[in-house]
């Protein structure tokens, strides 16, 4: 017979064991110990309550706690060294590194140069200036020398003018053409005028000086000039030559001069100066120093034209002959020319003679004098057309044209043409090299130790 359990009673068994097993877990937990609670511990003065702490004296200016410092400095470090490692960050530094660079490069390499010489060319022009040198330029004033055309202004029919035909080209008449320095190259000279299509009854030629020496035919480029009524200036080899020339016919005693005891230059020079007939030296010595074309308005400037240069604040008729065919350079404080090209203390004389014409007031033409403002100016702007510069080349300025591009050295001959509208154009035509080398008498250890030949005869003197 099975023996079957009273539910109530085994409800209550579970019920009790529940209870005891509710006790047992809570005696469990009041008998273990606490879980110790960690406490930072501080220094015992600052658990001192005497007023020493409130007092200003001794309150201290940084940080109380060094570690403090050091976690922010720390941490500063962090930051900047996440912002350097972002991508967009290195992108944006290397860019503006980029720039910087680029800019000092431009700055030390174009920008300074160029402000300070600027700077150097206004104080040399500066009134303070003009009073230390005792007026402006006032020290290269024009001495007397004989037999010397000074100034000459250009026939008024040769000036750029626009024409009455209508059936004649706007472009190709009334032109003035201006020569470089031909040093005797006739060939290169017709092929020069023929190039820009001369003509005699349309367009006027004028060479900037040193038309003859050096080329292998002088009289012949004198003949042609002449030939076609062209007009020149005096340059620095047609000087020495007529000087030749006329001590030559000065002297009734003719001395004979040692071969060994005659410069390597100056026999090709004497035995040009004896080849001349009068007429060629008539029509060198009736070429002036500074020709005078006169005022151009397309140009809004007077234009002359000389063989090497002029200094500017001195008029023309007191400018140094010397100066005029042979400088190259001008002295910033001396106001003093020289030949050489650069000096101490000196820059090109193009340089401060547009500096100077700058500071000019400008010439208006628009109205006669005295009306609406209009004045004319006691000095006025100048533009200069000169050659005697090969080594510089072409030079293209706003008062100033430097057309010697060393024809003569198998350079180019240059032509720069004035229409009658102001425009400019450049025509150039290739040359032979002329020069007369040494022969080729050197050792063979000189060579090896210089690393170069002798230079011809005539390179140094232009």
């Amino acid at each position: 017979m099975d023996t079957f359990e009273d539910p109530s009673r085994t409800r209550l068994l579970m019920d009790e064991e529940e209870s005891y097993s509710r006790d047992f877990h809570r005696r469990l937990v009041e008998s273990a110990s606490p879980i110790p609670q960690y406490t930072p511990r501080r220094p015992l003065i600052e658990q001192c309550t005497n007023e020493w702490q409130q007092h200003t004296q001794w309150k201290s200016r940084r940080n109380s706690s060094p570690d403090g410092f050091d976690d922010a400095l720390e941490s500063f470090f962090d930051r900047c060294l996440a912002i350097l490692k972002a991508p967009k960050i290195r992108r944006y530094l290397l860019l503006y590194t980029v720039i910087l660079i680029f800019s000092i490069w431009l700055w030390s390499s174009m920008i300074w140069p160029v402000w300070a010489e600027q700077r150097m060319l206004a104080r040399s022009l500066s009134a303070e200036n003009r009073r230390a040198s005792g007026g402006l330029f006032g020290s290269n004033l024009r001495p007397t020398f004989p037999n010397m055309i000074q100034v000459k202004d250009l026939d008024t029919k040769f000036v750029p003018k626009a024409t009455a035909s209508k059936d004649a080209r706007a472009d190709n008449v009334n032109r003035l053409i201006f020569v470089g320095d031909v040093h005797g190259c006739l060939d290169e000279l017709k092929a020069l005028l023929a190039k820009v299509n001369f003509n005699t009854k349309t367009d006027h030629l004028i060479a900037v000086g040193d038309v003859i020496a050096k080329g292998p035919d002088s009289g012949g480029t004198v003949d042609f000039l002449r030939e076609t009524g062209a007009s020149c200036v005096r340059g620095n080899h047609e000087d020495r030559i007529l000087l030749m020339a006329h001590d030559a016919n000065s002297s009734p005693l003719k001395v004979e001069t040692p071969a060994s005891q005659s410069s390597s230059d100056s026999s090709p020079a004497r035995t040009l100066a004896a080849s001349l007939t009068a007429s060629q030296i008539a029509y060198l010595e009736s070429c002036p120093l500074i020709l005078r074309v006169g005022f151009l308005k397309p140009l809004a400037s007077d234009l002359v034209v000389v063989h090497a240069g002029l200094v500017p604040g001195i008029p023309l008729d007191r400018q140094d002959p010397t100066s005029v065919m042979n400088m190259r350079s001008i002295h910033l404080n001396t106001h003093v020319p020289s030949k050489e090209p650069n000096p101490e203390g000196s820059v090109h004389w193009v340089k401060l003679w547009n500096k100077y014409q700058q500071s000019l007031p400008a010439q208006w033409s628009f109205f006669p004098s005295g009306i609406f403002g209009a004045q004319s100016a006691k000095e006025k702007r100048t533009t200069v057309i000169y050659g005697h510069d090969a080594p510089r080349g072409l030079q293209l300025k706003q008062y100033s044209k430097g057309i010697d591009t060393g024809c003569v050295k198998g350079g180019k001959l240059t032509a720069l043409v004035l229409s009658a509208n102001g425009s400019w154009q450049t025509v150039q035509v290739q040359c032979k090299d002329y020069r007369k080398r040494r022969p080729l008498d050197v050792e063979v250890e000189d060579v090896l130790r210089d690393g170069k030949l002798s230079k011809p005869d005539d390179e140094q003197e232009e």
